[in-house]
Formats: C-alpha cells, structure tokens, sequence
C-alpha cells in the first residue's frame, strides 16, 4: 500500500511523504500518475514477499465475452479460519470498488470460490458479483488440475477439477468487467501483499473461448491452441530476468519483485518447473 506520513519537517513546510510498503503494483502506479511532481518524497521500503504481476490486457479479462482459466495447482494447505488465500487476483475492493475483475481464492474451509465482477449493463460502472463454490474442499499436497470457465454467450459459468465439472451457475448475459487499472497478482490479493497463496501453480493457460473439459493436459501446451491469449510454463525466464509468456506473440508482460530463484521448483513429471508465487503468511 502507499501510506501517508507526517512529521514535523512536514508539517512546517506542508509536504507530504508518501511510504511505499508493498512493492510495485497497481495502487502504487495510480499513485504516480496522480501526484507526477511528489515522486521524489516516495520512500520504498521491502514488502515482505515476492510477487509476480502481469500487466493488464483487455483480453485477461475475456474482452470477447468468454473466458477460460486453467492451471495445476499444488496446495500446501487451506488458509484456516477467518483466512482467505488467492491463487490468481485481477480484483481489488478499494476506489469504490472500480478495481474489481476476477479471481481465484481458496476460502478458510478450503473450498475454491472463482469470483466475477461483471459490466453494468447501463454503462461501465461497477456491475454485479458472480461467485461459483466448489462443493468440497480441494485437495492438499498433491497436484490437481483447476479450470473455471465464463461463458457469456450461453450465460453460465462453470468450475472443473481434474477433468470433471463439479459446479456450474447461470448468470447474466454479460461481459466481464474491464478493470484496465488493475493488474494480475499471482498468490496474493490484487489490492494488497495479503491473503498469500500456500502453494504452487503450474501451466497457467488463459483463453478467449468457452472450453468443455473432459480430461486434463498430460503434456504442456505449445501455445498455438486456438484462442490461446497467455500461457506460462514456469520453465522459461528471458534477458530481463522475467517469466516467459508462450502463448501467441508473447505478448503480455510480467513484473517479478525479487527472489526468482527461490520461487521456482520442481513440478510433476513432464512439466519441468512450477512457480511458488509467494511466501505464506505467517501469524
């Protein structure tokens, strides 16, 4: 978060000192493009965990009406009481709430919740919530396979695991919200360094279409799958230090805060490496 603080010297001459305490994100960005001239009085300090953000894309949010997100997920354990962890976060609660998207948590009983914000359908507003719950807790320390779907066109919405469909919902006909201003935060809260994923997430693949699944991947895609709008193996970094991006052109950029190294480790057989986004959150 960027958090004001005042002393004397500021209080005498009327300065604001801006203290950044959570890395480089969506709020810290805003922040900048608001108050151009006072960069110099940003003071930033280590936020505790590294972090891997992807840069907003229209098409992350399923511009075209339908979405699909998929990946392997490996939970070390479920988040606890009054505790929720996030996988995948485009969403954030604060600003009146225009920052909200989608995401992927994992609730404090260990169901997954993948929630939705859609578009009003008066203007651009923030519109309703959809929220879809697996009807059981999700499996510790093995790899399953995750998918939700949002399938506008046939107004439903629909959760998969290991291959099979164990929730669907209907809903309203309409897009997802575009929340340009707010990035994609793996394994944690997309508003702030909280609610940290205990786990690790492998072969992340994101499509601009309404898939039905019957079975899982047992190799890697190769990233030329029709409507294949990001993929990340977790295997690749490039020159400037960052995750590699297979899907078509490459085209989304990613952000990692520190620790590379620390975050990538051995993933199922056939799949190379899996990326630990984040620490977990300690009492």
């Amino acid at each position: 978060a960027v958090s004001n603080v005042y002393g004397p010297l500021c209080q005498e001459y009327g300065v604001k000192l801006f203290v950044n305490m959570g890395g480089y994100g969506s709020r810290l960005r805003r922040w900048q493009q608001r108050e151009a001239s006072l960069r110099g009085f940003m003071i930033n300090t280590p936020s505790g965990a590294s972090q891997v953000v992807i840069e907003h894309d229209d098409a992350l949010n399923g511009a075209g009406g339908s979405l699909t997100i998929e990946a392997f997920v490996y939970l070390d354990q479920a988040p606890g009481e009054f505790k929720w962890a996030r996988i995948l976060s485009k969403y954030d609660h604060t600003e009146d709430n225009r920052h909200r998207g989608w995401e992927w948590a994992v609730q404090p009983d260990g169901r997954f919740r993948f929630r939705v914000n859609q578009e009003s359908p008066s203007d651009s507003s923030v519109g309703g919530e959809v929220a879809l719950t697996s009807p059981s807790p999700l499996p510790l320390q093995r790899w399953f396979h995750l998918a939700t779907v949002y399938d506008m066109e046939n107004a439903m919405v629909r959760l998969y695991l290991d291959g099979q469909q164990v929730a669907q919902s209907s809903i309203s006909p309409l897009p997802i919200r575009i929340n340009r201003e707010q990035e994609l935060y793996f394994g944690r809260y997309g508003g702030s360094d909280s609610h940290r994923f205990n786990g690790m997430l492998d072969e992340l693949r994101i499509l601009a279409e309404a898939v039905e699944f019957e079975k899982v991947p047992e190799t890697p895609y190769d990233g030329t799958e029709p409507n294949t709008v990001a993929l990340y193996h977790f295997d690749e970094v490039n020159g400037e230090g960052r995750l590699v991006d297979a899907g078509p052109g490459q085209r989304h950029t990613n952000r990692i805060v520190s620790g590379l190294e620390s975050m990538l480790h051995k993933s199922m057989p056939n799949f190379g490496h899996a990326l630990r986004p984040t620490p977990a959150e300690t009492e």
